[in-house]
């Protein structure tokens, strides 16, 4: 049982960690010297890596947010490009049916006015022709007494 617990503990033979407080892993050779070990040093080189990590992040996120507005930029100015297209293709094809729906009220105008003109000498043709045929009766009748 012994050995099995020894297998499932990891081996820590080589290191250890700095009991004085910076926490840091110490190898097998400085354990020896963990007497003369500093704990300032190790931490001002920890500190001094999390700061240039810290710096290229804030760089990183800097870029980022830059080329993040660019694009926020040009989508804006495809957007605003494509409401002008939109409203100069609605202005045209307004145009065009103002031009359509005269055009076709000037059709219907001719239309009417030729129906008109076809119903008023259709009418005058009959008025004529009914007061001929009436004229001729009446000729007739004169013509010849009953």
């Amino acid at each position: 049982m012994e050995t099995r617990q020894r297998a499932l503990k990891p081996r820590i033979c080589d290191q250890s960690v700095c009991q004085k407080g910076c926490g840091l892993l110490l190898s097998g050779h400085s354990m020896d010297t963990t007497k003369k070990h500093s704990c300032v040093e190790p931490l001002r080189a920890v500190k001094r890596a999390l700061e240039e990590r810290g710096a290229g992040l804030e760089h990183a996120s800097r870029m980022a947010r830059l080329r993040w507005n660019r694009a926020e930029q040009s989508l804006v100015a495809q957007v605003a490009t494509l409401q002008n297209e939109a409203q100069l293709a609605a202005l045209t094809y307004q145009q065009r049916l103002q031009r359509y729906l005269l055009h076709i009220s000037s059709i219907v105008e001719q239309i009417t006015g030729y129906c008109k003109n076809q119903s008023d000498s259709s009418t005058a043709a009959d008025m004529q022709s009914h007061t001929s045929d009436h004229s001729t009766l009446k000729q007739l009748q004169v013509s010849r007494p009953f």
